[in-house]
């Protein structure tokens, strides 16, 4: 007797147990919570400190780096990844899966807290825990051509358009040069009396540069 058998004499049986199944699918599908974000446990923190005036280059050496060799000595950590911009560094920090994320969020809050008196004034730092509705965030590129070009472009005409979408809360351009112009005040060393009369004047020239911020 095989089982295809066996249920098919108990098809009553069956019946009722696929019925109370679908009441018990039924009845949960209202009782479980929903989100958009829901909430999902990853084993990785993030570190994001911005507010700085710095290139890239050196946000590597006065941010970056110092944050990584802080929070690699924490228990459970298996990675440290970092991406560096003009004026801001982002670290994520991935433990080993049973590690208990609440705990070790405050062992890297602690150890970032101890090297912040050697890390650039105001620099706003923020460590969170990595979940889906922690950066509802697009990001787009913009490659090629001059990058004080590419600024103006992203500043000046796709900010404003991504601006009025419904639902934007913010719109940020990072990480390319940015225009700037440099006043120059040049004085020339004044000439001595010559012997035809008076003293020659002193001539103040000004010079204007139109220069380009270097990464």
């Amino acid at each position: 007797m095989t089982l295809f058998d066996v249920l098919r004499r108990q098809r009553r049986v069956v019946y009722l147990a696929v019925a109370l199944l679908s009441v018990a699918g039924a009845w949960a599908s209202f009782r479980l919570p929903s989100a958009i974000y829901p909430e999902l446990l990853f084993p990785r923190i993030k570190i994001v400190a911005q507010g700085s005036t710095l290139g890239a280059r050196q946000v590597v050496f006065s941010v970056t780096r110092p944050l990584e060799e802080a929070v690699s000595v924490v228990p459970g950590v298996t990675r440290v990844q970092s991406q560096s911009i003009r004026g801001a560094s982002e670290v994520a920090i991935t433990f080993t899966p049973r590690t208990d994320m609440a705990y070790a969020l405050q062992l890297v809050r602690a150890r970032v807290s101890q090297i912040q008196g050697m890390l650039p004034p105001d620099l706003e730092i923020e460590i969170e825990r990595l979940t889906p509705s922690l950066f509802p965030i697009i990001s787009y590129n913009l490659e090629g051509g001059d990058p004080a070009t590419l600024y103006d472009i992203a500043r000046y005409e796709i900010k404003p358009l991504i601006s009025r979408v419904p639902g934007v809360g913010r719109v940020d351009v990072q990480g390319t040069d940015v225009r700037e112009i440099e006043r120059r005040w040049a004085s020339r060393t004044p000439t001595w009396p010559t012997r035809s009369g008076g003293p020659s004047p002193c001539k103040r020239s000004v010079a204007w540069r139109r220069t380009t911020a270097s990464t």
